[in-house]
This record gives C-alpha cells, sequence and structure tokens, in this order.
C-alpha cells in the first residue's frame, strides 16, 4: 500500500533555472508590445505641461501631436494596402471614430469593401454623456454613425447598431 500523496511543502523548479526555460513555460508574459501609454492632448496651449496628479506625466499640445497622427495615418494606408495584396476580402478599421481620416485615405485607395468597427469604448462615451445630460443621445449617435459612413465605410460594426434602427 502506498502512502496517500500529499502537496510538497517545497516545490521543485529544475526545470525553470535558465531564462530560456522559464519563458518556455511562463503562463502570463507582458512585454512592451501589451502595453498602450496614453497621450493627453490639450487646445490652447503652447508647451507640454505636467498634469499635476500624475507626476511625469504631460498634457501635449494640439500641433505637436499633428505630425505623429499624420505618420500613424500612412502605416496604416499602407499596411492595409498590404492586407489586400495579400488577398484580404475586406479591410476593416477600428477604433472607427478615432481613423476615420484613416477611412477616408483607403476609402480612395481600395476598391475592397470597408468595415468599420465603432468599439465599446466609444458606445460608452456616448452612452456615459447621455445619461449625464451632457449630449443629445439620438443626435450623437446619428452624428458619429454619419461620420464613420461619410469617411467611406462600406459597413459598420457598432453596438448602437440595434438602438439605430429602433430610432434610439
Amino acid at each position: 500500500m502506498t502512502p496517500p500523496l500529499s502537496f510538497p511543502a517545497m516545490r521543485l523548479r529544475r526545470l525553470r533555472r535558465t531564462p530560456l526555460l522559464r519563458d518556455m513555460v511562463r503562463e502570463t508574459r507582458l512585454g512592451a508590445d501589451d502595453l498602450i501609454y496614453p497621450v493627453f492632448v490639450e487646445e490652447g496651449i503652447e508647451v507640454a505641461q505636467e498634469i499635476s496628479t500624475m507626476p511625469g506625466v504631460l498634457r501635449i499640445p494640439e500641433r505637436h501631436l499633428a505630425r505623429e497622427l499624420e505618420a500613424i495615418a500612412r502605416k496604416a494606408v499602407r499596411e492595409s494596402l498590404l492586407d489586400e495584396a495579400e488577398g484580404a476580402d475586406m479591410l476593416m478599421v477600428k477604433p472607427a471614430l478615432a481613423y476615420l481620416d484613416v477611412l477616408a485615405r483607403l476609402r480612395g485607395q481600395t476598391l475592397l469593401p470597408l468595415v468599420a468597427y465603432q468599439v465599446g469604448g466609444e458606445y460608452a462615451m456616448i452612452k456615459f454623456a447621455a445619461t449625464a445630460g451632457a449630449i443629445d443621445e439620438v443626435c450623437t449617435v446619428q452624428e458619429t454613425l454619419g461620420a464613420i459612413k461619410r469617411a467611406g465605410a462600406d459597413l459598420i460594426i457598432s453596438y448602437l447598431a440595434r438602438e439605430y434602427i429602433r430610432g434610439v
């Protein structure tokens, strides 16, 4: 008869002595590719300003962002056109409202269907602002979906679709 197994007081890690072996068995990996650094852009300021409640985090002037956004838009269009060359059936732009400029550029450069995804954050902003009485929800839903369509989307994925169809 063998004695019952019990959980050892010490767990041996013989196979985890080297970084390579530890990386092979690690369950959760977190790296720079997994993180997004938020950027605070403010109109009307000329120089970057530190946010008092978040030391080391800056509000940057709107004009500084224009150069960065142009480079991001060019890269997004280039990558989308590579997807098309590789045989994509459609091109998706996500989040839709933040990339209306990319949608418009793509519309001028491809005949593939363009699908815009109005993400959950965009939905939440509309819902919270409407609940707070800061916006007219019906008008805002119509405006945001209309802006996405005018930018060139053939189809729009949106959590607001059902409400739009029902007249919000």
